[in-house]
């Protein structure tokens, strides 16, 4: 069993400044995080909220091709590897907002925690998100952050989810990793329920009923609906137990 502290680790592009914007309060807020690394390809001086958690990465050009872009988690996190002393933490996309802390994750028996290992949802094209997921920091989750860059990297190039709109290469690398680490024992994998860990789905009138009768931790905004300004108040207000949807959303 781990101890409760743990840190934060994301990339935030350029493109993606708005969802930092409209996410990192929600962060700082409800999450007892002890420091949050932004990985980011733009001036560190653009990140207007300047609180102490957060440390930012400038790592990387400029870049707004997504594909090239959903590649550079599995970089972010080694980096982070290396000039870490914490036990535990999370990856968590920017594009997404926390209600709750999930700090009781790092409670459990496990090397890495993840959601969507049991999802029958057909968006999901059976993955395993790699979005949203909780790391112990050990000699298994090291081994399996380097693997999975490298197979990471071989999907890339063999031009395996390469393409935009559909699953990329580093989600079917990582859940052709983690679905036979738990079958097979290799990694303590912690299947998390989703709709609570990392909620989302395509319909929204699905979404309003999981989110009113499930009340998540943390609501994906995910294919840049963090810029629908009528959907993400439509979000806010099933959190309140209101559902209204409007027809255009």
């Amino acid at each position: 069993m781990s101890d409760l502290s743990y840190d934060i680790v994301t990339y935030c592009s350029q493109s993606y400044m708005q969802a930092f914007d409209r996410n990192i309060a929600s962060w700082l807020k409800n999450t007892k995080a002890k420091n949050i690394y932004i990985y980011t390809d733009t001036n560190p001086a653009k990140f207007k909220n300047k609180n102490k958690r957060i440390i930012i990465k400038p790592m990387f050009k400029k870049c707004n091709d997504w594909i090239i872009n959903v590649g550079k988690k599995t970089e972010c996190i080694l980096d982070y590897l290396v000039l870490t002393d914490s036990k535990n933490f999370a990856f968590i996309e920017m594009d997404c907002m926390i209600f709750e802390d999930f700090g009781e994750v790092f409670m459990s028996d496990m090397d890495i925690s993840v959601t969507r290992m049991f999802s029958e949802e057909s968006y999901t094209h059976a993955t395993i998100t790699c979005g949203v997921w909780f790391a112990n920091i050990n000699d298994n989750t090291k081994q399996f952050f380097n693997h999975w860059h490298i197979q990471s990297n071989k999907y890339k190039e063999a031009g395996i989810g390469v393409y935009a709109g559909l699953i990329a290469y580093d989600q079917l690398s990582f859940t052709d990793m983690i679905r036979p680490a738990f079958i097979n024992k290799t990694m303590k994998v912690n299947p998390l329920n989703e709709k609570i860990y990392n909620c989302e789905h395509s319909k929204m009138d699905i979404l309003i009923d999981i989110i009113i009768t499930k009340r998540p931790k943390i609501i994906h905004f995910k294919g840049g609906k963090f810029k629908n300004q009528e959907y993400v108040e439509t979000i806010l207000l099933a959190m309140r137990g209101k559902r209204i949807i409007k027809n255009e959303i």
